[in-house]
């Protein structure tokens, strides 16, 4: 009635903690094969400030690259210097969990994901960016960091019940790590949008 159409669903899925180790060694042990020429590393709280400008360019792919169906988004601005701001607002609220990849031959950092843990609900810690650099798809990365990040986030939280996440419906190869993780479906969420006319050009009064 209001002019709206639905842009896009997305799911909410839930990953109850800790996953068991033995699955996530396996999970790693087959990707690993896969990413020859990349290694992992996984920071707990701020990340070093090298790591920096690399966030901000994952962050600027997530914005571009990912699935938004029919929402007008339009890609986000990201620098270092934003994301030493998000950390420190998120370090403020809780702790914050990072893995990322890096291209040996580069150092470039090409994948990344993020679980921030709130000290307010302790329990209920919330899956954040997951992306992998398009040029660099195809050698199991995501699956790599985020079974990674899993393993450091039982290491270092363990009064983590279950874990968050949110992805959009058409999603498939997100949706499918996460099923493959052990993530079950929590709920759906729809995106409603209006697309606003801007009004007619003013007329402009004769100048003097």
């Amino acid at each position: 009635h209001h002019g709206h159409v639905l842009a896009q669903v997305e799911r909410q899925s839930r990953l109850p903690l800790p996953v068991d180790p033995d699955h996530l060694a396996r999970l790693r042990a087959d990707a690993e094969p896969h990413a020859a020429g990349y290694r992992i590393e996984s920071r707990v709280g701020a990340t070093p400030e090298h790591w920096q400008a690399g966030i901000a360019a994952m962050n600027r792919t997530m914005s571009a690259d990912a699935p938004y169906g029919d929402v007008d988004w339009e890609p986000e601005v990201w620098d270092a210097e934003r994301v030493r701001r998000g950390e420190e607002r998120a370090l403020g609220a809780g702790q914050l969990f990072t893995t990322a990849a890096f291209e040996e031959a580069s150092g470039e950092l090409v994948a990344l994901t993020r679980v921030h843990a709130p000290r307010e609900h302790p329990g209920r810690p919330e899956q954040w960016t997951t992306v992998v650099a398009g040029p660099h798809r195809g050698h199991r990365l995501g699956m790599l960091v985020k079974v990674a990040n899993l393993q450091l986030l039982a290491e270092h939280w363990p009064q983590g019940e279950d874990l968050m996440t949110w992805n959009a419906h058409e999603n498939e190869y997100m949706l499918a790590i996460n099923l493959v993780l052990g993530y079950r479906p929590f709920s759906l969420s729809a995106a409603w949008q209006r697309v606003l006319t801007p009004p007619a050009a003013r007329t402009q009064p004769p100048g003097r």
